[in-house]
């Protein structure tokens, strides 16, 4: 067995002795795993990137990644067919020897070492690629220790995260700017006290646990909105970003959104048990302090606004975060103006769409290519 290492990249050729393979087809089996070892966040995607290679006389008929731990003696199985990977897994073929594989929304139980195989219609044609992919899960978490006057927060991980990663540091949900390194010092002071939490750039919805700083607990509570306006598309779906704080001395004992314009002074109905959101609303926790929550299949009459509320198990812990998301829902529609000899189509809608939507324009049901705006001109007659 020979090993060669190039920057980031081992290389692990791995003899194969074959019954009946010559002597020179054995040395074009191999697995290059880029990566041996990665440490991914929780909730977030990871590509486990690998190459392969085999004789050039032969096909590839079958090809997969299993856990190593799985029973020995037993069968691999494709961890696509493994029920808590389903949905979860893709595999990538940018090239015809790539076999990378990505693993989305990623869990503490996904912490494995992966391997890849492939069979080929040769007799002997089966091959394992060693020593794998070793994926390690983990979260974010504070630490808090005292440096005379002030606290030292230090944001960590249970593993090395890649690339030399930058954090963001949050007081109340609020980000605090210049604030780049995984380490923060706060005062013991009215200005500094607050709600703190932490998470990777590029990663923000994926926070620590918050932590209180504070000698006073109510400036423990907050609920930040992503967005505070909305505007979708009638049978689309959407997404109501938010993340809350509060005392971490404190359990929460109950948490849900609601409608705002329900009737004063009767008790705020979590909204999933609105008859007429039945089935179409999820609630989201990606970490410990997310309270998304996404509305499938959207009806004109979805347009609210809507709150997050959450309960502590302290006597007076109940908290509402204001002012809420105001969701419009709107469809498509055409207005036709005169050109001189062209007609002018316009698709518009009674709200603004986000992410500068591009457009597609069909006439008589077929897609009209290259016609990407929300306006187009047409020199013959408009049928409606």
């Amino acid at each position: 067995m020979s090993f060669r290492t190039s920057g980031n990249i081992t290389v692990a050729t791995i003899l194969m002795l074959l019954a009946g393979v010559s002597a020179d087809n054995w040395r074009c089996w191999s697995v290059t795993y880029y990566s041996q070892t990665i440490c991914s966040l929780i909730g977030s995607s990871v590509d486990l990137h690998c190459y392969y290679t085999y004789p050039n006389n032969q096909k590839v008929t079958k090809s997969f990644w299993f856990i190593t731990e799985q029973q020995v003696g037993v069968e691999a199985v494709d961890v696509r067919e493994e029920e808590e990977y389903e949905g979860r897994v893709q595999y990538r073929q940018s090239s015809q020897n790539d076999c990378s594989m990505t693993i989305t929304h990623l869990r503490e139980s996904d912490a494995h070492t992966y391997r890849f195989r492939f069979h080929t219609d040769s007799t002997a044609g089966k091959y394992t690629g060693r020593p794998g992919v070793s994926l390690s899960v983990t979260d974010l978490k504070i630490t808090v220790s005292d440096r005379s006057s002030r606290k030292h927060l230090i944001c960590s991980s249970t593993c090395t995260l890649p690339n030399n990663p930058t954090y963001i540091w949050y007081r109340n949900g609020q980000p605090l700017y210049n604030q780049n390194t995984n380490g923060l010092y706060v005062y013991d002071s009215s200005e500094d006290a607050g709600s703190y939490s932490c998470a990777v750039r590029g990663y923000e919805e994926l926070r620590s646990p918050a932590v209180c700083v504070s000698a006073d607990n109510w400036r423990c509570w907050s609920v930040t909105y992503y967005s505070q306006t909305i505007c979708s598309l009638i049978g689309s779906s959407v997404d109501l970003h938010c993340y809350y704080t509060y005392p971490n001395n404190q359990k929460v004992t109950k948490s849900f959104w609601f409608i705002t314009e329900q009737q004063v002074g009767v008790e705020a109905v979590d909204v999933r048990e609105e008859e007429e959101y039945e089935g179409r609303v999820q609630y989201r926790q990606s970490s410990q302090n997310d309270c998304s929550m996404t509305i499938t299949h959207l009806r004109e009459s979805d347009a609210h606004t809507y709150r997050f509320r959450f309960h502590t198990d302290s006597t007076a812990g109940k908290y509402t975060g204001r002012p809420g998301v105001s969701l419009s829902v709107t469809d498509l529609k055409i207005t036709v103006s005169d050109r001189s000899s062209r007609k002018h189509l316009i698709c518009s809608s009674t709200c603004t769409l986000p992410n500068n939507p591009t457009y597609i324009w069909y006439r008589n049901g077929q897609p009209l290519y290259n016609q990407n705006t929300n306006g187009l001109p047409s020199q013959c007659p408009v049928c409606y």
